[in-house]
């Protein structure tokens, strides 16, 4: 066991673990949701705090040492490495204050022992004086959440490009004959939830449900909204064909 202290008291800290004193008062004060930090913002707070210790250790006020050893400690959590020191909730008070420490003092132990020193010991490495310098919460956990958001992204178009080639299949299958009435199981995807959905459809009802859908794939909305233009003949032909473009021929 270590014993950390700070300006509100001391407390006895598992000497194993590479958290320190704020985030062992985070979790213990902070029964929100049970859900812990992602492994997409934690990348995130990882790159951040990598980002910020080049470009201070360029400009002179992070000694070269300290730079190298934050820099290695937060490429190994980005190889996946230390999830389990994550332990605050998702949500917390402070704007995500108890989240930035989280990563600041995992970064600064592990830090500290590529250092060849012990864990707890901030005279080598110190969470805020070091791994947080020029940086505050209120532009860190900003610039992390927008950030987790571009990396969601990727897998929210992977799910809404199957749900409009279901909705495609579904259009088709409406025109062949003997399919009018027949009931079309659409899996529809929501971070962890998935639920399946079973729609009766038949005759215009169809058209008016299916009929606007493929505003996704329209070139100038999937322009503003960031998304890859369609990687397959499928895609591209969706694109180009008013049956699927939402729009009137």
């Amino acid at each position: 066991m270590r014993v950390e202290t700070d300006m509100v008291g001391s407390a006895t800290i598992d000497e194993g673990v590479y958290y320190g004193l704020q985030t062992l008062r985070a979790s213990e004060n902070f029964h929100i949701t049970g859900r812990r930090l992602t492994a997409e913002f934690i990348d995130s707070l990882a790159e951040i705090k990598k980002a910020a210790a080049l470009v201070n250790g360029e400009d002179g006020r992070l000694a070269p040492e300290k730079m190298r050893a934050i820099v290695q400690a937060c490429d190994e959590i980005l190889s996946g490495k230390f999830r389990d020191q994550f332990i605050t909730d998702a949500i917390q008070g402070g704007a995500g204050t108890s989240a930035n420490m989280n990563v600041n003092e995992v970064v600064a132990n592990r830090a500290i022992e590529i250092l060849g020193g012990e864990k707890g010991d901030y005279t080598l490495v110190h969470p805020n004086d070091h791994v947080n310098m020029s940086q505050s919460t209120n532009d860190v956990i900003p610039t992390a959440g927008k950030m987790t958001v571009l990396k969601l992204m990727r897998g929210l178009e992977k799910q809404l490009t199957r749900l409009v080639d279901a909705l495609e299949d579904a259009t088709i299958a409406r025109d062949l004959p003997g399919m009018a009435d027949v009931d079309f199981s659409l899996l529809a995807f929501c971070g962890e939830i998935r639920r399946e959905v079973k729609v009766a459809l038949s005759g215009e009802c169809a058209d008016e449900i299916f009929g606007g859908y493929p505003w996704y794939r329209d070139p100038e909305i999937r322009a503003r909204a960031g998304f890859p233009w369609a990687q397959n003949t499928r895609q591209r032909a969706a694109l180009l064909s008013p049956a699927f473009s939402g729009k009137p021929e």
